[in-house]
C-alpha cells in the first residue's frame, strides 16, 4: 500500500509559502464538489487545510452535482476547454506521481523534452540515494511506502 504524498509536496507547500510571503493569509474559492470522492463527501464547505493554515478555503459549489456544473456552464456560455489546454493530451496541466503509469507514458511520448528533463532529475536523485535503476524505469519514484497518513494533503 502506498500513501499519497504528491499534493502536499508539489502543490500545497509551495502555495503555503507563497501565501505567507505575499499576503500572510488569504481566502480561496475552490471548485471541489462532495460528489467527486469519499473524502470530499466528508469535507466541510468552508475549511482550513492542515497543510496550508494561512488559507481559508471555501467551496461554493460543494453541493452541486455534475449536472449542476454542466447547466451552469451552458447557461453562462462558458468555454468548455481551458485556453492553456486547447490541444489534446493528458487531462492535467502537469503530471502528478499518483497518476497511473499509462498517463505517465502518454506524457513521455507527447512531451519528450519535458519528460527528458524530469527523467534526468529522477536519475540524478536515484544515483545520489543509491536506489536501483528500477526506481526510475518502473515508476517507483511515484510511490511512498506506508507511513504518515496524507489523507488531508489534497483539496
Amino acid at each position: 500500500m502506498n500513501a499519497r504524498w504528491c499534493c502536499r509536496v508539489c502543490k500545497l507547500t509551495p502555495v503555503a509559502n507563497l501565501i505567507r510571503k505575499q499576503w500572510g493569509e488569504c481566502l480561496s474559492f475552490i471548485g471541489q464538489r462532495r460528489y467527486e470522492s469519499a473524502a470530499r463527501a466528508q469535507s466541510d464547505r468552508v475549511w482550513r487545510n492542515s497543510n496550508v493554515r494561512a488559507q481559508l478555503s471555501a467551496a461554493p459549489i460543494h453541493n452541486w452535482t455534475a449536472l449542476h456544473v454542466w447547466l451552469y456552464l451552458m447557461r453562462e456560455h462558458a468555454p468548455l476547454q481551458h485556453p492553456v489546454r486547447a490541444s489534446p493530451g493528458p487531462d492535467r496541466m502537469f503530471h502528478v506521481p499518483s497518476s497511473d503509469m499509462a498517463l505517465i507514458h502518454i506524457i513521455e511520448e507527447e512531451y519528450p523534452d519535458l519528460w527528458e528533463s524530469w527523467r534526468s532529475r529522477l536519475e540524478q536523485w536515484q544515483r545520489t540515494q543509491g536506489l536501483s535503476a528500477e526506481w526510475v524505469t518502473e515508476g517507483k519514484w511515484r510511490l511512498r511506502e506506508c507511513g504518515k497518513n496524507d489523507e488531508d494533503s489534497h483539496y
